[in-house]
């Protein structure tokens, strides 16, 4: 069969000034063993060489789109995605990579199946500078370990949605969608857009997933995620009030617990900005059940020096 018998798979990019690791990662598409795809790449407004390093590929399956408008990631995801013509979505963003039979093996996951997603385990890479200013990747290791997928109650496909909500464990660069099946990111979300759309489709569809280590995440200083922690934290407490209402997620157990998970994660932020009002406040609100919290709580605020070495470093 020839590469267009198949169906078109969009690979969505959406970069704001990410010429770092951009070579790396068109290349690692292009380089795919499935060939029926196309990369859209929304560029929004970087003003380093991003667009110069775009255009230096020869190959008319990149669409180069530059926004009109800055606006937050998961609208300017939105934006691309309009722009894509394939029945399946891929996402990678400008400082991760593909292996080459991504695209291959999760398109022969979707066939004859119900999924609308598919997902597969991830490499994390931590990028360490030298003092002489050179790069150091490091494998950490898979974003799912193998003792983790093992447990009983980590169900990773077909109805997982109890199991994302109890640990939200799916990385962007790995999720292939459905197109047909797609209903769209929040556009309010700069940080939590892919969690808030996960834990909606796997409440209403069946998510399939690959355990095979297919992407790799690369964690630097660009990407660090406690620049965005207050960020994500305010979102993820937003993002509960909404959806305390829904008619199947307000039925679960891991649900409830997890407005503690993010009430947690606020104070030790607070306790390390040594911000005591919230914690203290905490302890008094939280259930004498939670007892063991409420220790945690107040050991950190008896010791903040401890919490900033931990958090913060």
């Amino acid at each position: 069969m020839k590469a267009n018998d198949y169906p078109l798979v969009s690979v969505i990019i959406n970069c704001f000034n990410g010429e770092k690791y951009l070579e790396q990662a068109i290349q690692s598409v292009l380089s795919q063993t499935y060939q029926n795809l196309e990369i859209i790449f929304w560029d929004n407004q970087s003003t380093d060489n991003s667009k110069k390093i775009v255009h230096s590929f020869m190959d008319d399956r990149i669409k180069y789109f530059y926004a009109p408008t800055f606006t937050k990631l998961y609208a300017a995801r939105n934006q691309a995605i309009e722009k894509s013509k394939g029945e399946y979505i891929a996402f990678l963003d400008c400082d991760d990579w593909w292996d080459q039979s991504k695209i291959e093996k999760q398109i022969a996951k979707f066939m004859n199946s119900n999924f609308s997603i598919v997902y597969n385990n991830m490499r994390l890479v931590y990028v360490k500078e030298t003092r002489f200013g050179n790069q150091i990747n490091k494998l950490i290791s898979n974003f799912l370990s193998r003792d983790h997928i093992k447990k009983d109650d980590q169900v990773r496909e077909g109805e997982i949605l109890n199991t994302i909500i109890k640990e939200y464990k799916v990385g962007m660069p790995t999720i292939m969608i459905k197109k047909s099946d797609f209903k769209g990111f929040d556009n309010r979300y700069q940080v939590i857009g892919d969690f808030d759309y996960i834990i909606r489709a796997s409440a209403e569809s069946l998510i399939g997933y690959i355990d095979e280590s297919l992407a790799y995440y690369r964690i630097h200083g660009l990407n660090d995620s406690f620049k965005n922690r207050k960020l994500q934290i305010e979102e993820l407490k937003n993002w509960f009030k909404e959806m305390q209402d829904h008619k199947i997620l307000s039925r679960l157990t891991e649900f409830q617990k997890f407005k503690y998970k993010i009430m947690y994660t606020k104070v030790m932020d607070d306790i390390g900005d040594r911000n005591f009002s919230y914690p203290i406040k905490c302890l008094y609100d939280l259930p004498s059940s939670m007892w063991l919290t409420k220790l945690r709580i107040l050991s950190a605020i008896l010791m903040p020096s401890i919490v900033i070495k931990i958090f913060r470093t």
